[in-house]
């Protein structure tokens, strides 16, 4: 499945997922056969990151920076203090030198 990637073309792509789609249905693995039909329901999905090669991992990563910074902090007791945990972790900022 990770070839998938490779290629360039939308049309290439979809005929390549087929092919896996087929194998990996007709495998004995039930997991391998549970996970193809999750790529058939999301089929559209995928395939569109082959009209403009962008993918959300950037987005993804941030997002688990975030989770990671608040369970550090055990929670925050307001907005602001979570702001200011995120700019200063995620904005690569300098502690003020009162506090360094």
């Amino acid at each position: 499945f990770a070839h998938l990637w490779d290629y360039r073309s939308k049309t290439w792509a979809a005929k390549y997922l087929d092919r896996w789609f087929w194998w990996a249905t007709h495998s004995r693995m039930e997991p391998m056969q549970a996970f193809a039909w999750m790529l058939r329901r999301h089929e559209e999905g995928i395939l569109a990151y082959f009209d403009h090669r962008i993918d959300n991992g950037a987005v993804e990563a941030m997002n688990n920076n975030a989770k990671a910074i608040s369970h550090r902090a055990r929670g925050f007791r307001s907005e602001k203090a979570f702001t200011l945990a995120m700019l200063h972790c995620m904005g690569n900022m300098e502690l003020p030198p009162s506090l360094a």
